[in-house]
């Protein structure tokens, strides 16, 4: 179960037992509701101390695991994981192999000497590492579910919708990735791991939008950012109310330098099947990466006042059939 710090604060979970807490981390996405930095990290702090006799799982990497830790301790359990290895760490990931299609690492255990390997397919990048051993610590050492066990599950586990989901197959001319990403950091992180994980050769194209009724100094900010790591971005409309598309587009572009270079690889294309299309069809080359960012509503559309189907994974899937027909 996901709870946000909104809910903690609100006391909407508050008859519920949990038997084991997890903190991943802590960045300043939330603060229009929670006024300051501290007194969100407040907020996540009460999921520690109403717990009972369990278990508090922590990421001893995050910048912010200490104050966690210190409360946690004095009431449950603490389990800590992480990559940069040090005493105090449960469970740590070593060996970290990070491509475009999979994840491979090993897993190390602090009361074992052994590393076991494990290769999860359509997971890419640290933030899934991460993410993995918080699962592993959950199942293995909270839990005590043998670990050929949680390692299967794993491999095994379907992807999940909107969050770094692969479109396209691996045999695919192009690489299609979606995620919900709609804040500045989870922009930025996204956009970052695939340029982690993919190959020199593989350039990156962004597709993105801003819906109706949301922060536009957060908008700007992730056009900065969309300026600064793909190749190329294309702009299209999101869900809007009673907002015009194209002023919500036209407010995104003071956010992009006036460059000759920037303007040329900032391409606006209102209609979002069109935008997607041309990223398929005329932008993107063998190879390359597009991925599709910020859209929340994966299979509907709200267009002013009125609420349409429109999924961007059929979209994606029919323009790449398009392309592989023509290729033929």
């Amino acid at each position: 179960m996901e709870v946000s710090a909104r809910g903690l604060d609100q006391e909407r979970v508050g008859s519920i037992a949990f038997d084991v807490s997890i903190c991943t981390n802590l960045t300043p996405d939330h603060l229009g509701y929670h006024g300051t930095f501290d007194q969100y990290k407040q907020a996540k702090t009460i999921l520690f101390e109403e717990l009972a006799k369990s278990f508090a799982i922590i990421n001893g990497d995050d910048d912010n695991a200490q104050h966690f830790i210190d409360k946690a301790k004095k009431i449950v359990k603490v389990i800590t994981y992480g990559i940069a290895r040090n005493d105090d760490t449960d469970i740590y990931a070593s060996n970290i192999q990070l491509n475009i299609h999979c994840l491979k690492f090993d897993i190390n255990i602090s009361t074992t000497n052994i590393a076991e390997h494990i290769h999860i397919p359509f997971l890419i990048g640290k933030t899934n590492v991460y993410n993995s051993l918080a699962a592993l610590a959950c199942a293995h050492l909270a839990l005590n579910i043998p670990l050929d066990i949680c390692k299967n599950a794993l491999v095994t586990m379907p992807p999940i919708s909107g969050r770094l989901e692969f479109v396209t197959e691996r045999q695919d001319p192009i690489t299609v990735i979606i995620d919900s990403a709609h804040t500045p950091d989870s922009f930025k992180e996204i956009l970052n791991t695939i340029r982690d994980c993919a190959m020199a050769t593989n350039k990156l194209i962004c597709l993105f939008g801003c819906p109706g009724k949301t922060s536009r100094a957060n908008y700007l900010h992730m056009t900065t950012i969309a300026q600064q790591l793909p190749d190329k971005v294309i702009i299209t409309r999101d869900d809007t109310t009673s907002e015009n598309p194209k002023q919500l587009i036209e407010e995104l572009l003071p956010g992009f330098s006036s460059t000759s270079d920037s303007n040329d690889n900032v391409i606006v294309e209102i209609d979002r099947r069109e935008a997607i299309k041309k990223a398929i069809l005329s932008i993107t080359q063998d190879g390359d990466i597009l991925v599709i960012l910020g859209k929340r509503f994966n299979i509907s559309q709200m267009l002013e006042s009125r609420m349409i189907d429109f999924d961007d994974r059929t979209i994606v899937k029919e323009c790449i059939q398009q392309r592989i027909q023509h290729n033929s």
